[in-house]
């Protein structure tokens, strides 16, 4: 029998020459947040070098009269895309899937993130899931990938916490300068009711491939959409906040998910943790 220091996890089911071509899924979940959540769409689709290969789905939760999350991206897509595509009304509205609901019957985080997996389809490669304040940056479609692949892991998922979108490293034009340093997510602690859950992401400096790590965060994932379709979020985990990451990953690692968090060039998308 081999050694076990040989063993390696299944190598990507993904040639170097076709990752251009794949598709990504981006969902996200919103409460009450439709006008971040806008322009959190229109930042994937504006940056991507690809759009076309983009499939956008949300799950918007709002009550009357706010702002709805597919209505201010158009609005917003608009003016934006106005020179560069012939879809004048809602540019890439054919990309997008959203699921509208009533805040008023909102369960917690959990419970629409399950409903954002009902819409992951048999044919989408590569699926991303992100909170409604990212920041997406030029090209990041090529890169995630990119990196992706460097962990050389059909089961990997990237993953952290990721840093705030500050203009020191985005550029107006969304061209990236990435922090030198990367955070990684490797400790726990007991949270509300004695339930585990993640603590507070390190730091690795420099990190020039994804690194292994034993925690996932929602607020950034990045994998294979066999992950979405096989690990499902639980759909009566009402009101769980205290150790629902902390869970989940307990429950892909036991579907034999691997977590990273991403080089230091991978890390292309941001979060705005301001309220502006």
């Amino acid at each position: 029998a081999p050694a076990k220091s040989t063993w390696r996890p299944p190598p990507p089911q993904l040639a170097a020459d076709s990752a251009p071509r794949a598709t990504i899924r981006v969902s996200a979940t919103s409460f009450r947040d439709g006008r971040r959540c806008a322009f959190t769409v229109l930042s994937a689709l504006r940056r991507a070098r690809h759009p076309d290969r983009l499939r956008i789905s949300v799950v918007d939760q709002a009550l009357d009269g706010e702002d709805r999350c597919l209505a201010t991206y158009c609005e917003l897509a608009r003016a934006e895309f106005a020179a560069a595509t012939s879809q004048s009304e809602c540019p890439y509205r054919d990309q997008i899937v959203v699921d509208e609901q009533d805040a008023r019957k909102a369960r917690g985080p959990v419970i629409p993130r399950h409903y954002a997996q009902m819409l992951v389809r048999d044919d989408d490669e590569f699926c991303l899931g992100v909170d409604v304040h990212s920041v997406f940056t030029t090209d990041w479609d090529v890169y995630l990938i990119k990196d992706w692949l460097e962990a050389e892991n059909e089961m990997g998922v990237i993953s952290t916490y990721v840093h705030h979108a500050a203009d020191a490293v985005i550029a107006p034009n969304g061209d990236n300068t990435p922090y030198e340093h990367t955070p990684h997510i490797c400790d726990s602690k007991v949270g509300g009711h004695g339930i585990p859950s993640n603590e507070g992401a390190t730091i690795i400096h420099n990190a020039t491939r994804p690194n292994l790590q034993s925690k996932w965060g929602a607020r950034f994932s990045f994998s294979k959409c066999h992950s979405e379709r096989r690990v499902k979020f639980d759909p009566h985990a009402d009101w769980m906040l205290d150790g629902e990451e902390f869970s989940h990953a307990a429950l892909m690692w036991m579907s034999g998910y691997d977590f990273y968090s991403p080089s230091r060039y991978g890390q292309v998308i941001y979060f705005n943790y301001t309220f502006n």
